[in-house]
């Protein structure tokens, strides 16, 4: 196969399962939706095996699916990559009588994230997921971990324990940087100090600012005069 030939291969394999498509099969693997990440990719090898019967086509579809593998072990911090050892090596006059064959063998790896360990840590980030769409709806309250063990319908020792692990930072620390960065936000977008401090929950002038310099480096005002420097030269 000539080098263009490969570029316009890969051009049709991108319509064919364009990031988006990628994107949405992810998403649907960390949120407990297996089912249906699993009917996109049937989808993807069926278009693929009826369009573009080509081994070359068949090569680079199974790398894209063992780098959308690799995404998702990473979301859940599996950093290893060895569950894309599970990928076949394709034969490709066995597929050329079984199209089925050839389906089954590229979703199979996919088909252990509905086991252990995976199982469990997808439970996990399904966890962590919840517990972030709390915080980002309640960013201006005063977030405890009991509020949100609440809310979660678990015990306040156990989200303390699962939250870094699958983070890497504690709760309060998760809490603290999401407050801040929204009242970046605040800033940048002309509210005042006063008015971002009150937006993120916080009643004293003092902790706003002291929060506010140790997960940003600068002083609330600082940082509000660096964004209005910037805003005037550009």
């Amino acid at each position: 196969m000539k080098p263009y030939d490969n570029h316009f291969l890969s051009m049709e394999l991108e319509n064919i399962y364009p990031s988006q498509t990628e994107n949405l099969v992810i998403s649907s693997f960390l949120e407990g939706r297996s089912p249906q990440a699993l009917s996109v990719l049937s989808g993807v090898v069926e278009e693929t095996i009826g369009e573009l019967f080509r081994p070359y086509a068949l090569l680079i579809l199974r790398f894209k699916f063992a780098a959308t593998l690799v995404k998702i072990l990473k979301e859940l911090n599996f950093f290893e990559t060895g569950l894309c050892a599970e990928l076949p090596t394709l034969d490709f006059e066995v597929y050329k009588k079984s199209a089925k064959q050839l389906k089954d063998d590229l979703i199979q790896p996919f088909l252990l994230l509905d086991k252990e360990p995976f199982k469990s840590a997808i439970e996990h980030q399904k966890l962590i997921f919840k517990i972030r769409h709390y915080i980002i709806e309640n960013i201006e309250a005063d977030i405890s971990l009991h509020d949100v063990s609440k809310y979660v319908g678990l015990s306040p020792s156990y989200v303390s324990r699962i939250f870094p692990k699958n983070t890497g930072v504690n709760f309060k620390t998760f809490v603290n940087k999401s407050k801040m960065e929204y009242a970046k936000q605040l800033l940048q977008n002309g509210l005042s100090i006063a008015e971002a401090m009150k937006a993120t929950g916080f009643l004293s002038r003092t902790t706003f600012n002291r929060t506010f310099g140790r997960y940003t480096g600068a002083s609330p005002s600082h940082y509000l005069q660096q964004n209005t420097i910037k805003g005037e030269k550009s």
